[in-house]
């Protein structure tokens, strides 16, 4: 049997989306890279009203759930895809549908938040036929796994304009290389896989395995079991 942390991260992690949300829904990598270059441009940078929208979770675990929650004041359509989507409806999600759906969701949806594991399914999950489905003022946002996502297919959509904006927490190579071309792009913001840094994250994960281990030795069922080692969670 084989447990795992989900559950530690979550409110950390929501966080982090919401912070890359609310940045781009305001368009402040816009007016950041005005600052740095002294440019006081009154041009109006559209933004990305969240009452108007919809943002699509592809994964529906706790931290979409969590991040979800945050969410709801600000009033968007909040839909998911899962692996296991009858397991996973309920809470802050209006509704969630199976992988099968992706495609289907992608082309309605204003922001898209990668929440995702890394396991042979979801390895290369979204590339160039998915960024093409996405509307050209949506914003993509990746804070699962870097291995989920192509990421020259990515940097290829900034670059045609086919996406608004990215923030990105996690790549497929770390560190992210400097000569990397994504550095360059003004539209996309890039954080260390610091997604989950928090307090309390060690004394969080220590109970854990503590009541875990108590759990085991009273015969009682225990937090968190990975219910398909195949598919890794």
């Amino acid at each position: 049997m084989v447990t795992n942390m989900r559950g530690v991260y979550n409110d950390h992690i929501a966080t982090h989306v919401m912070a890359f949300l609310l940045a781009f829904a305001r368009r402040l990598p816009h007016y950041a890279h005005d600052q740095r270059n002294r440019e006081y441009r009154r041009g109006i940078a559209p933004v990305l009203h969240l009452a108007d929208s919809t943002v699509l979770f592809i994964g529906a675990g706790g931290v979409a759930h969590q991040a979800a929650h945050y969410l709801q004041p600000w009033g968007p359509r909040i839909v998911a895809v899962d692996a296991r989507p009858e397991t996973t409806s309920g809470g802050a999600i209006d509704a969630v549908f199976g992988t099968d759906d992706l495609e289907a969701q992608l082309p309605m949806a204003d922001a898209i938040v990668m929440t995702v594991p890394h396991t042979p399914d979801s390895e290369g999950m979204l590339g160039r036929r998915q960024f093409a489905l996405m509307k050209p003022t949506a914003v993509f946002i990746n804070i699962g796994r870097g291995m989920t996502v192509v990421l020259d297919d990515l940097v290829n959509a900034l670059e045609a304009g086919d996406l608004a904006g990215t923030g990105l927490d996690v790549f497929d190579q770390e560190p992210l290389p400097p000569d990397h071309r994504i550095w360059a792009l003004p539209n996309v913001l890039i954080t260390p896989h610091v997604a989950m840094v928090g307090p309390d994250i060690d004394q969080r994960r220590f109970d854990l395995i503590a009541d875990n281990c108590r759990r085991l030795l009273a015969d009682e069922p225990l937090h968190y079991v990975v219910a398909d080692k195949i598919l890794g969670f």
